[in-house]
Parts: structure tokens; sequence; C-alpha cells
């Protein structure tokens, strides 16, 4: 989950939680049309908490059509009157470019002026500004007091703050710390606390190691549409860890999470394609999700979809294109690449056969371990080698 989705979540349930119950309990369903234009008919007053309320609707879609533009209207003319909630969403607007073209410099000014007026909204965002330098110097000190005194009100102040100690930026590593406070966030019901405590869990950090409870924070995570987490319950249900192993349940994971796009659960559907794990095998969607994976950059992928078309699986049969695409994923560090460009340069697949160029990727793909790649050496420098056995059986 990017920062500034999960702003827009943390804003979207803080600006409710102070409007009045009749709203707050009904963002996830069709806000009567009569308290929409009691709503309306105040914020045209100019009644600044009005124009406030009139924003959160605009933005969730909630009574009235979703409209990022008008959102940004009612937030500014609420801010302009002082209304500090108003304020973070102006931050939170420009900071995303949502509604408004991004200036981050904006961003900073109506979250500042947010903040001196105690909006604990505000205050939580330039505290994690001042963690990544986003518009501001970077600032530890400023950080850590603005999450402390943010964290509890918002679970996602308090992850901050967690993350903080987990890695020892700017304070003293301490992972027990780290654990406690993401439990509390991730009860809280916070997703990317509940993320982050499946992770400690599973790396025995803070606490003591225990897959069952990993595999339940991440699926609690990847229920509230966390790609990260959906990717990683996929993988649990995949392997059976801490889980029952399900590859069908693996497979709807992975389709969540890609579909929002994530670019190792692309992959990972692929190969669930490709192999037929958990759906019926079909080479041609796997080279479609190889393609898309390997488009956002991901560098195995362009190995997987070079040998499709290396073999002709779900594709056209093409050993040019197969190459280049080992060439690119070699380039962008794949040494999975390395031993499918020596086989090519050994046989001449794809390119014109040079033993040289055959030896030099042979040679790389050994120093990073691969037993085929050394056993291809030893036969091209064995006397009358003529490169017919070359070929692996993958």
């Amino acid at each position: 989950m990017s920062k500034i989705r999960a702003l827009l979540i943390v804003l979207i349930v803080s600006l409710f939680s102070t409007a009045s119950p009749t709203v707050a309990n009904e963002t996830n369903a069709d806000v009567p049309p009569e308290l929409v234009e009691s709503i309306r008919k105040a914020a045209e007053a100019g009644d600044a908490e009005a124009q406030r309320k009139l924003l959160v609707l605009y933005a969730h879609g909630a009574g009235v059509p979703l409209d990022k533009a008008k959102a940004f209207y009612w937030a500014n003319l609420s801010a302009q009157q002082g209304n500090a909630d108003a304020m973070s969403w102006l931050g939170y607007a420009y900071a995303a470019g949502d509604g408004v073209a991004k200036d981050q410099e904006k961003a900073v000014y109506w979250t500042r002026r947010g903040a001196d007026l105690g909006s604990a909204l505000s205050r939580a965002q330039l505290g994690a500004w001042y963690l990544s330098g986003e518009g501001v110097p970077v600032d530890y000190a400023k950080a850590l007091e603005l999450l402390s005194a943010t964290a509890n009100e918002l679970p996602e102040a308090k992850a901050r703050l967690a993350s903080m100690y987990k890695d020892g930026t700017g304070v003293e590593r301490d992972d027990v710390k780290a654990f406690q406070l993401f439990e509390q966030a991730a009860n809280s019901g916070w997703a990317i606390a509940q993320y982050e405590l499946a992770g400690m869990y599973a790396d025995g950090q803070g606490t003591t190691s225990d897959n069952q409870k990993a595999a339940s924070w991440l699926i609690k995570a990847a229920q509230q549409g966390l790609p990260e987490a959906q990717y990683s319950a996929g993988r649990a249900y995949l392997f059976g860890v801490g889980v029952e192993q399900n590859a069908p349940i693996a497979v709807q994971w992975f389709e969540q999470s890609a579909a929002q796009g994530n670019v190792e659960a692309l992959l990972s559907l692929g190969i669930c394609f490709r192999d037929g794990d958990g759906v019926a095998k079909d080479g041609k969607r796997a080279a479609q999700l190889f393609e898309q994976s390997a488009n956002a950059g991901n560098a195995y992928a362009m190995v997987l979809l070079g040998h499709l078309f290396l073999s002709g699986n779900g594709v056209s049969l093409d050993q040019v294109h197969a190459v280049k695409l080992f060439h690119q994923a070699a380039e962008a560090g794949a040494s999975e690449a390395y031993d499918y460009l020596g086989d090519a340069y050994a046989i001449g697949s794809g390119v014109p056969r040079d033993l040289e160029a055959a030896l030099r990727w042979y040679r790389r793909a050994a120093d990073a371990g691969s037993k085929h790649a050394k056993d291809s050496i030893e036969k091209i420098l064995m006397p009358r080698w003529s490169g017919e056995k070359i070929i692996r059986k993958s």
C-alpha cells in the first residue's frame, strides 16, 4: 500500500469519526438524501463544519457521486475558515494530486497549519514527512516527537513509530517495542500494521516465531485489500505455511493482489497458470501475466517469459525474442538468465553461435552458483566439443 493511499484511508476514517453519528455510520452505505441535502445547505450557507462533512461525502462517494474535485473545493472553503481537519485534507490532496495539481510545498503548508491548530492527522503526517524527507528536511527527532504524540489517537502514527523502532531509525532498535506497537495498531484494524505484525511473527522478531499467527494476521490485512498481504497470503496457502495448503485459494489471493498491480503476484499467478497449480494450465494466460510483471520491471518474469518463447508454450516459438528477453533480464540483474544466454550462444539458438560469449555467460552463471554452467564450461573446454549436448532439459 502506498503512503498516499494509507493517508487517504486514515483521513476518511478520522474525518468521519468527528462527523455526526449518522454520517459516520453511513460511510459504507447510502447516506440518506435528506441528510446530504441538510449538510449541503449548511455548507452553502458558509458553515465550515458542514463544508468539511461535505468534502468527505464527495471524497468517499457516500450519498453523492465520487468527485475528488468537489471534495477539494469544499475542503478549501472549510480550511480557509480555519477548520483544522479540512486543512489536513488539503495537505493530503496536494500531496497526492487528488482533485488538484500535485504540489508538495502546498501540501506541507496546509498540513503544518492543521498541525498548529492541533489536528492529530496533520501532526502525524508531518511526522511521516520528517521521517521520509518529503517536502521537509529529514529530522528523526521531530518525526519521533510528532508520531509519539499522535500514536494513541491514530493507528497509522503508531505503525510508523513501530517502524522506527523496528529499523532503528532515529532511535535505538527495539524489536520488542516495535512488536508491541505493531500489535496495538493491528488490533485497531490498521492493515499495514497487521501485515508488519505477520512478518514479525514469521521471523520471530520481537516475539516467538509462530507461522499460524503470521498467517492469521496476513489474512486479516489481505481481507482489507492490502496487495502486499494478499500476495503473501497467497504464498502461505500455496506452500502451506501457517495454513493448510490450498492452491486454489492461493490463486484467488494472487488474483486479487495482481488486480492491484502487485508485480510479484503477477509473476506467481503466471507460474500457477503455467504449471496448472490451483488452476487449469494455460500457457497463453501465463505469458500475459509474465509480460505484465516484466513490463513492471520484474527481471525474473523476463526470464520465465523468455523460456515460454523458447519452448513455444502459450506463444509462438521465437528464439530470437527469447534471447532478447534473457538479455534484458540479465541486464536487470536476474542471474537465472545467464545460463539461458550461455546455452543460446553455445548452440546458436536465436543468435549466431559464439563460444566465447557462451563462456562469458556461463562463467557469470557459475559465479552465481549454477552447476549447469560449471558443467557446460567443462564441456566447452573439452577437446573436440561440438555443442550438441549442452541444452538442459528444462
